[in-house]
């Protein structure tokens, strides 16, 4: 830890006692009950104790040998954050997931740190019969010694900034325990209230009167990225931003905290939009709402996090009324979709079409829907959202939530592959667009590759990610069936519960390198996002999906890509759903999500992938000379002068650096078999 908070322990108050739950709910200023389980000591601490970051002990400046064994550094790190007495059965049953002490693992776990931590004259590590507790005398605590600096009324506002600085590093980072449920939940909620904790300091320099305004504009936004969601801060902020323009302060009323600022308070409390534009929502649902800015020449940044330093885009949504009733939603985002667009539409004449907006400008992407979505939720998670903001940046990006779930109808009859046809074809004509880029992600495969059959007129590129042709029914065992159907039944009864339990062996597979965090947002997302009982018709709708004769008609230009380690779909599908296809292109993206996360080198990958495959002219994507499972740089780098007889096989160091970093390029000695009955030999029906 920095030398600012070091030297912050003499003679200051860490902050009230605390029990069980360690750093708690209810953190808005910064140090308001946050829970050390003493205060710190004045003079030199004779033991330091770091929990952000990795766990790490250092007595006198010493650093100490600390155990390899992640469970007891995650004990000691529980009992210093509780800063209370624990049970030795409650903390058997935390860590080794049983009341008893198998194999004397605690006693062997507490004999390991007691050594470290102990002092010739203070046992602080203390334990009897029944109970374990930690005394925190004479011990500097990172967490605690930050939460009481954020407290402390005349802390310097450099040493607050170092603090925020400090709270980036994940909380016990090495302390990971995922199959031990109950401890996951409470480092989930540590972490929670850590963010939580790093948003009020935030929020202290926004506020620091006499600060330069451009400073205080960068902590607005870092106030936003740290409460995602918080209507209260977000309006909050909105007015500190509206007090500095309104003193003329600040020259302007666009940049990102304005945008920022717009996109999570939605007017809340009053608080109204940032920068004098309205939020022209259609339907009264407008999920986001900054102004998107030009993206930067070349594209932007893909080698970072996407989105990590940019406001949304505006993001408009609509409701259509399908050709059964079920009514739709369905969202733009882009350059065409802001508030001047909303107002425009809003002037229209009243004999135009309500529901399309005519032609845009610009190129357009059109999502085929996929299990599972929400189009505000989507739009500020975790997950695909930074994906799509970044495109939305140079493109016109439509999306809607498929029939059953999100802000669409959930009361539907019927959740067929025929039926997501359909709402497809309808979103693409509201939509206005008349031809388009058409992507599917995972069953949204099959239904944009069935689109593009039925209207190749309308389709100019087809990219399929994640994607399979048939679902598991079409060749599994019975013993696969059973288990399966199994599965639905558990699905049943376990989807709307709040207990995550069952809904997490979904979100692992889809995602399983996501943290804690994520998944825990995912496990309350998929609740949110449709009844128990749609989510069943969702699995018996896509088990039986098959378009496994439709490939070979295909004749829309086709990029087929796959995360080389999908749990759920294995990569084979994907490489088989490429060869069945005329003419397309596979690309393989090191990754082991059919989700891909935002902060990935893969999601910028993808994004960069599109944009070349939406880049380059049909013609130059169907190259015949080339197979499937080959790449040129002809076909990867847009406006490359290479011909199909001269075209070399592109080495990942001669591709953009994103994709170099995230992609795996493979090469084929022989063309691949393009025939429907040489490849679906190879279509088996995948799981999902």
């Amino acid at each position: 830890m920095g030398n600012t908070i070091r030297n912050m322990g003499r003679g200051v108050d860490a902050g009230p006692e605390a029990g069980r739950d360690g750093i708690r709910d209810g953190i808005r200023d910064g140090g308001e009950d946050l829970a050390p389980g003493a205060a710190a000591q004045p003079g030199p601490a004779v033991l330091d104790i770091s929990l952000l970051g990795p766990v790490r002990l250092s007595r006198e400046g010493a650093a100490l040998d600390l155990p390899a064994s992640r469970k007891t550094r995650a004990l000691l790190a529980y009992l210093v954050l509780t800063g209370a007495p624990q049970g030795r059965a409650e903390l058997c049953a935390m860590f080794w997931g049983t009341p008893h002490d198998p194999r004397a693992a605690l006693r062997w776990s507490l004999s390991k740190l007691r050594p470290l931590v102990n002092d010739p004259d203070r046992a602080r590590l203390a334990s009897d019969r029944n109970v374990v507790s930690f005394d925190p005398a004479g011990a500097r605590v990172d967490l605690h010694l930050i939460a009481a600096l954020a407290k402390a009324p005349d802390s310097a506002p450099a040493a607050l900034a170092d603090a925020w600085e400090r709270c980036a590093a994940p909380l016990l980072a090495d302390c990971a325990l995922p199959n031990l449920p109950e401890y996951a939940r409470w480092l989930a909620g540590q972490r929670s209230a850590l963010r939580r904790l790093r948003g009020g300091i935030a929020r202290r320099l926004a506020w620091a009167e006499g600060a330069p305004a451009q400073n205080r504009l960068l902590w607005i936004d870092r106030w936003m990225k740290d409460a995602p969601g918080d209507p209260a801060a977000a309006a909050e902020a909105a007015a500190l931003r509206r007090r500095l323009s309104g003193a003329g302060i600040v020259p302007g009323q666009g940049g990102p905290a304005a945008a920022g600022l717009n996109a999570a308070s939605g007017g809340a409390s009053g608080a109204g939009p940032i920068g004098g534009a309205a939020h022209g929502a259609v339907g009264g649902a407008d999920a986001g709402r900054g102004e998107g800015g030009a993206a930067p020449e070349g594209g932007g940044n893909p080698a970072g996090p996407l989105g990590a330093d940019a406001p949304p885009p505006a993001q408009r949504i609509r409701f259509l009324t399908a050709h059964d009733g079920v009514r739709l939603a369905w969202a733009g985002a882009g350059p065409t979709e802001g508030p001047a667009a909303a107002r425009a539409a809003e002037d229209a004449p009243a004999s135009s079409d309500a529901s399309s907006e005519g032609p845009a400008d610009g190129p357009v992407i059109i999502k085929a829907a996929n299990w599972l979505s929400h189009l505000e939720h989507d739009w500020h998670a975790p997950i695909w959202s930074p994906l799509f903001r970044d495109l939305s940046r140079d493109h016109r990006m439509i999306r809607y939530d498929e029939r059953g779930c999100g802000l669409s109808d959930h009361d539907v009859p019927e959740i067929s592959l025929d039926a997501f046809v359909t709402d497809l074809e309808q979103v693409a004509d509201a939509s206005g667009a008349e031809k388009f880029t058409l992507l599917g992600i995972s069953q949204g495969a099959a239904v944009s590759i069935e689109y593009a059959v039925r209207h190749p007129e309308r389709v100019s590129r087809l990219i399929l990610f994640g994607g399979y042709a048939a679902g598991w029914r079409h060749g599994a065992t019975e013993e696969e069936t059973a288990e399966r159907e199994a599965v639905m039944t558990l699905t049943r009864t376990g989807w709307g519960r709040a207990d995550p339990t069952y809904r997490r062996l979904f979100s692992q597979t889809f995602m399983p390198s996501a943290t804690l965090e994520e998944l825990d947002w995912f496990d309350d997302y998929q609740r949110r996002t449709a009844t128990p009982e749609n989510a069943v018709r969702f699995l018996e709708a896509f088990s039986t999906l098959d378009v496994r004769h439709r490939l070979a008609e295909v004749r829309t230009p086709t990029m087929v890509v796959h995360s080389r380690g999908d749990r759920r779909i294995p990569l084979a599908s994907g490489k088989a759903l490429a060869e069945a296809i005329p003419g397309a292109r596979f690309v393989t993206l090191e990754s082991d999500g059919h989700l891909l996360i935002g902060r990935e080198p893969a999601a910028a990958a993808f994004t960069a992938a599109i944009r070349a495959g939406a880049s380059v002219s049909p013609a130059a994507m169907r190259m015949s000379a080339v197979s499937v499972a080959r790449f040129t740089v002809a076909e990867i780098t847009p406006g490359a002068a290479c011909s199909a007889r001269s075209a070399r096989p592109a080495h990942p160091a001669q591709l953009s650096p994103v994709i170099a970093s995230a992609t795996r390029v493979s090469r084929a000695e022989k063309p691949a078999p393009r025939t429907a009955s040489a490849a679906s030999a190879r279509l088996g029906p995948p799981p999902g």
